[in-house]
């Protein structure tokens, strides 16, 4: 029981992942490390020390035959992970498997296939898998952090994965962006900006990088947050005077 002050954390081994082809073998650590963050970030998990394994990874198999579980249990994991991955030119083919060490079985296996640079999301997307297998429980490797970067005089709106990763610039105004607030379906950022004299509330589509100018009315325009489930936001106006908050639809309407 997870929930029980006295729980320990599962032992699992993550073995450098098997390269296919001579390209990139340096993934080879980098994907078995990511994976071993990721699930130690769980606080479930407790990824073992890969400088005691006996065996070179690159001669473990992938299968159920290929495997010495009795060896894995008295290096102390209760479960192990496989990977292997093969790239073609841009083209990356990736093959996780997690293995029940105790009851000699495979849990899960998944095979995820896109272009080379985006081996961390599919690190993140088996990780998340693991722990819904294991738990129940949704994780939160594969979502992202919007913040402002301060660069000189100026502040840019990024986006990072949730372990501070790959970062990812969202505005290039050369100015001043803020409060950046993610819409319930995680597609496109509210934030605002200076770059047009002035605090006005734009939306940025991450999809396409496309963006939109929401509300830019005389005084402040300021502190936009989604309304749950909605196309609407709440933000912080004064057209009229002083400060109020308003209700404002996906077309800029009051």
């Amino acid at each position: 029981d997870i929930t029980q002050p006295n729980f320990q954390r599962l032992p699992i081994a993550i073995p450098d992942f098997k390269y296919q082809t001579p390209a990139q073998t340096q993934l080879a650590n980098q994907m078995a490390l990511m994976l071993g963050n990721d699930l130690d970030y769980s606080g479930i998990f407790r990824p073992l020390d890969s400088r005691g394994f006996l065996q070179n990874p690159q001669e473990i198999g992938m299968t159920l035959n290929d495997i010495n579980f009795v060896e894995w249990r008295r290096f102390g994991a209760e479960f192990l992970v496989r990977g292997a991955y093969q790239i073609q030119g841009t083209s990356l083919k990736l093959e996780m498997r997690l293995f029940d060490v105790v009851a000699n079985r495979m849990i899960i296996g998944k095979v995820y296939e896109g272009q080379v640079q985006d081996w961390p999301a599919m690190i993140h997307r088996f990780a998340d898998e693991i722990l819904f297998a294991l738990t129940g429980e949704r994780g939160v490797f594969g979502t992202k952090i919007a913040f402002v970067q301060v660069q000189g005089r100026q502040k840019e709106i990024y986006v990072v994965d949730f372990d501070g990763t790959n970062p990812v610039p969202v505005t290039r105004d050369n100015s001043l962006a803020l409060s950046p607030s993610w819409s319930s379906d995680g597609t496109k950022l509210a934030y605002v900006s200076y770059k047009d004299k002035g605090p006005k509330i734009f939306i940025t589509n991450l999809a396409d990088g496309s963006q939109r100018l929401l509300i830019g009315s005389a005084g402040l325009n300021i502190s936009p947050a989604w309304r749950p489930n909605s196309q609407e936001l709440a933000v912080t106006l004064s057209k009229d005077g002083n400060p109020d908050i308003y209700l404002v639809s996906a077309s800029g309407s009051i």
